[in-house]
């Protein structure tokens, strides 16, 4: 008689960005140290198996104004966890560091010292940027090719790897991108090794994924479609010698739960028309079409004006989910306002899942959904978030976690200290 399998469950904080439901009343100031704690402790008395922090090294801004959702500002990651591990003693904490933007003799010290301070929780969130915004913050006048920045991210793990593996004997490192003769600085532990996460959509993106992560981390936008990726990446990890069970691959997805079915379609309803400010609306759009649209009323319909192709394919082809193709992508939006008869702020919360997927219900049916995207292959687990912040959580904690339970899908307690513990994967 075979047992129902555990379902790896982690929680993500999103600070700023459009998701993010930073104008309603009952949003905190998410610069507010507090803020991260109640996120942490609540996800750790949960039993949750890692908390996931994204980072932005740029804000979003269009023609030189910061757009609303970014202008709080966040913390930084790593810095942040350092302190979330002194007031924590499970969880894990899964930090983004930008490949693109560091070095891997600087990264390897600071997820390796979050390693040994969290004593083996730490995880690193893999990310390659093309964001042209981010670069002039660093002084970086060219962007690896798309094709490119895989290869330069798959040497930086390997350099990383080998210098938490090789402290005291040293190690050096010939490769395209990096030319390194170095001692690390501290150990790591192989069972306090840091979980690798990735997120990539592209045939490049999953080949770097079966080779080098512990993780991945796709959007969930069906369960259909899930079973393409976890059938297409399993066989590519496979292909490369690794045990498909090694590797946990997790949806995204924005949870929301209410006491009905109802209740919660309108509770989120209500979360997402906080978001839609004109601001928002106009640049959401823009990105679609390539242009400013601060002119356009939001009330009205779309705008007739012709899309810049170029500049609307380079937000396209770098989204997780969702159409790539700039031309299909707009054809689709006006497919949707013409038959519906929309104007731009209406248009927006109806197609707004295209960032991440929803998973909106009463608790059972959170839990359904939940536990039949995994016995059906289409995710090991999810990384769920809130549009509410820090404490929009704690409802699926209280009210989903304790029917997972009751059907043997989560855990009570934790049963090991580090990381690699709470996901079951090898050292």
């Amino acid at each position: 008689m075979s047992h129902p399998r555990h379902i790896p469950l982690g929680a993500g904080l999103y600070t700023v960005g459009e998701p993010v439901a930073w104008a309603h009343r009952d949003a905190q100031d998410l610069i507010d140290f507090d803020a991260h704690r109640h996120f942490v402790t609540a996800a750790e008395a949960a039993k949750l198996d890692f908390m996931f922090y994204g980072e932005d090294l740029s804000v979003g801004e269009s023609n030189g104004r910061v757009l609303e959702p970014y202008s709080a500002g966040r913390l930084d990651s790593v810095v942040l966890y350092g302190a979330l591990a002194a007031i924590t003693t499970k969880i894990g904490l899964m930090a983004t560091v930008n490949a693109t933007f560091s070095n891997p003799y600087e990264l390897a010290s600071q997820i390796g010292s979050l390693a040994a301070i969290s004593g083996g929780r730490a995880g690193w969130n893999v990310v390659t940027s093309a964001n042209a915004t981010t670069a002039a913050n660093f002084s970086h006048t060219d962007l690896l090719p798309r094709e490119q920045r895989y290869q330069w991210a798959a040497e930086f793990v390997q350099l990383t790897n080998g210098l938490w593996a090789s402290p005291t004997t040293g190690m050096t490192y010939h490769g395209r991108y990096f030319d390194v003769s170095a001692t690390a600085a501290l150990s790591v532990d192989p069972r306090s090794h840091p979980v690798l996460m990735q997120s990539g959509e592209s045939d490049a993106g999953r080949d770097f994924a079966s080779e080098h992560a512990d993780l991945v981390f796709t959007g969930f936008e069906s369960v259909e479609k899930g079973q393409l990726f976890y059938s297409d990446l399993t066989r590519r990890i496979a292909d490369r010698g690794r045990a498909a069970e090694g590797v946990k691959i997790m949806g995204s997805a924005f949870v929301h739960v209410g006491e009905t079915d109802r209740d919660a379609t309108d509770e989120f309803a209500e979360l997402r028309n906080s978001m839609m400010t004109p601001g928002m609306v106009r640049n959401y759009l823009g990105r679609y079409w390539g242009r400013d649209l601060s002119g356009y009323d939001v009330h009205g319909p779309l705008p007739s004006v012709e899309p810049d192709w170029q500049v609307a394919g380079e937000y396209t082809k770098n989204r997780i989910r969702g159409e790539r193709d700039p031309r299909k992508a707009v054809a689709e939006l006006k497919a949707i306002a013409e038959h519906e008869n929309l104007s731009m702020a209406e248009l927006v919360p109806r197609v707004f899942d295209d960032t991440m997927a929803t998973i909106v219900g009463s608790p059972t049916t959170v839990a359904d959904i939940i536990e039949d995207a995994v016995d059906r292959r289409a995710v090991d687990g999810f990384v769920l978030t809130s549009a509410l912040q820090p404490h929009g959580m704690d409802r699926f904690y209280e009210l989903v976690l304790p029917i997972l339970r009751e059907r043997g899908r989560f855990r009570e307690e934790y049963t090991g200290q580090t990381l690699r513990d709470h996901l079951d994967l090898s050292a």
